[in-house]
């Protein structure tokens, strides 16, 4: 993965306290259990809950800081302005003074997981019947799914982004992943990655791993 894509990656996962899908095409399935190399972001999936016989049932789970219908953007280091143009027309225009400040929106992002001490049992239970589990695997504990998203990280001081709608709007504020917009980037200047709506993705996961000696394992967060 290029430099600036690694720098992005961590930078979200920083401010939202999850792993973000920075590509928005990885394959992310709450359960999955592979291996996860930080250093490069690559993922090497092996296998899952399921295929293993370990039976967690997912809840739905409520997540703070949302990224829904409010406009998320890096705290002093993103300005915009919405308006209008004399055909209604919305637009939106950012200005970024920090190197991987972002901006970013949802539409009804939800998210699902499991109840972590409820899994870690059912996985002790699995390897205390002489089940294989290999230490450096991450399981995918929580996934956060939407219809439509919205990501613009910038690459430099003085970048800038502008986002505009095809059809007419009521007012001058809008949601910039909303598909129904027909939303297009106009102009941008020095932006290191622009997502605009896309449809049908998880953008954030969370992951855990056991750790401590085989005779106290405890399943922990993983990337925190």
């Amino acid at each position: 993965m290029p430099l600036r894509r690694v720098q992005a990656f961590r930078e979200m996962k920083k401010q939202f306290d999850r792993i973000p899908n920075v590509e928005l095409t990885e394959r992310i399935e709450l359960g999955r259990i592979g291996f996860f190399d930080s250093r490069h972001i690559r993922f090497d999936w092996v296998t899952s809950l399921e295929s293993l016989n370990i039976n967690a049932e997912p809840i739905k789970k409520s997540d703070f800081p949302p990224v829904v219908n409010i406009l998320y953007t890096t705290e002093g280091a993103v300005s915009y302005e919405f308006g209008l143009d004399a055909k209604n027309i919305g637009f939106a225009n950012f200005k970024f003074s920090k190197a991987y400040s972002l901006a970013a929106q949802a539409n009804d992002m939800t998210s699902r997981g499991y109840e972590i001490k409820k899994l870690e049992k059912d996985i002790l239970d699995y390897i205390k019947a002489e089940k294989e589990w290999e230490r450096k695997w991450v399981v995918v504990t929580q996934v956060f799914t939407s219809p439509s998203f919205s990501l613009l990280i910038a690459s430099s001081k003085k970048s800038e982004a502008k986002i505009c709608t095809k059809i007419p709007v009521e007012g001058p504020g809008f949601n910039i992943a909303d598909p129904k917009l027909d939303l297009v980037i106009t102009s941008a200047k020095w932006m290191a990655y622009r997502e605009l709506a896309q449809q049908n993705i998880t953008p954030f996961f969370r992951l855990h791993k056991l750790k401590g000696d085989w005779d106290n394992l405890k399943l922990k967060p993983y990337g925190r």
